[in-house]
């Protein structure tokens, strides 16, 4: 099962809400550990892009899955 973006934020929301209830962070949570491992490789990705944007410059590109997969928007577009 490939979630959506929206389950994404869902499940990024509900990990931050559960992180401030409880006051501190809880590595032992499935959720959190998610949570954190999704956003370190979405930040590794968006580098790794940034990085690399001659291999990343269109539609039939190097780079394209990894574009795809964190929703890429170039930072000095709209």
């Amino acid at each position: 099962m490939k979630p959506t973006q929206e389950q994404i934020e869902a499940a990024l929301q509900t990990s931050d809400e559960y992180e401030r209830r409880c006051g501190e962070y809880h590595p032992s949570s499935p959720l959190i550990i998610l949570a954190a491992a999704y956003r370190e490789l979405k930040e590794a990705i968006n580098i790794t892009i940034i990085e690399n944007l001659h291999l990343a410059d269109g539609d039939d590109c190097t780079l394209k899955r990894l574009k795809d997969a964190i929703k890429f928007q170039h930072p000095e577009e709209p």
